[in-house]
């Protein structure tokens, strides 16, 4: 037996109002609809009143194309309705936006915000680059990593504020947003560099080097925030924690 897939086309009530307007624009009857399109006896009067009830979900096309042609109408008469089904996302897409749901309601509300937003315009750009739809598990996959990413940084700036709070730190707004993104960016090399400890050591560096030479913060402070960053990674990290993804069943 076929099996339909969940949200594909169905005929709508919409469409079979919109063949009646046709029919009735052409000052037909359904009868005599029916006889034009070769379809005689009551049998084909009743087929005529059921597809334009919508109560044929999937009449065959040659079937539409019959009716229009005796209505003498054309198929763009119908393209507003159809155009509005096709512009919507496809099966995939629909199935992986559930999922991706799904993955939202076991978040906190502020990471789930943030998540929505990413998913739907990782989505967008793709169907405007006329990119191949992702698969659901994939964008799924895509979608926890990118959640802990974001909790990630969210425990990562509660560990500098923490930090900043018990130093006593009185710094300007500036130097304040300059040590958090630079907290930010020795975390990133410390994730990227995880199997290459040769390549972190330089990175780092040259990140710690760039950041006094520019003289964005007291360099007493930069450390102590380069301190605690790493600290948190290697916690983290022996703990098992960066290697967890949000959202397991």
């Amino acid at each position: 037996m076929r099996r339909k897939i969940a949200d594909t086309f169905i005929f709508t009530p919409e469409i079979g109002r919109r063949l009646r307007e046709l029919r009735l624009r052409a000052g037909l009857t359904q009868a005599e609809l029916a006889y034009l399109m070769g379809r005689v006896g009551q049998g084909g009067a009743n087929m005529i009143s059921r597809l334009e009830a919508g109560k044929v979900k999937e009449p065959s096309l040659r079937l539409i194309l019959d009716y229009l042609r005796a209505c003498r109408a054309k198929v763009e008469d119908l393209a507003e309705i159809l155009n509005r089904y096709t512009s919507q996302e496809s099966v995939v897409e629909l199935k992986g936006r559930e999922e991706v749901v799904r993955l939202l309601q076991k978040l906190p509300e502020d990471v789930s915000d943030e998540l929505f937003a990413y998913d739907l315009k990782s989505e967008i750009a793709r169907r405007r680059d006329r990119l191949k739809p992702v698969d659901p598990e994939t964008r799924v996959l895509r979608a926890r990593r990118f959640a802990a990413s974001v909790l990630e940084m969210k425990r990562l700036n509660q560990r500098v504020s923490q930090v900043i709070e018990e130093e006593g730190w009185d710094l300007p707004l500036l130097p304040l947003i300059h040590l958090r993104v630079f907290s930010r960016e020795v975390w990133g090399v410390l994730k990227r560099t995880r199997s290459n400890p040769e390549r972190r050591e330089r990175l780092l560096n040259e990140l710690r080097n760039w950041f006094k030479k520019e003289k964005l913060a007291a360099p007493e402070c930069a450390d102590r925030v380069y301190e605690v960053t790493c600290g948190l990674f290697k916690e983290m990290e022996e703990a098992g924690e960066l290697d967890q993804l949000p959202g397991a069943k």
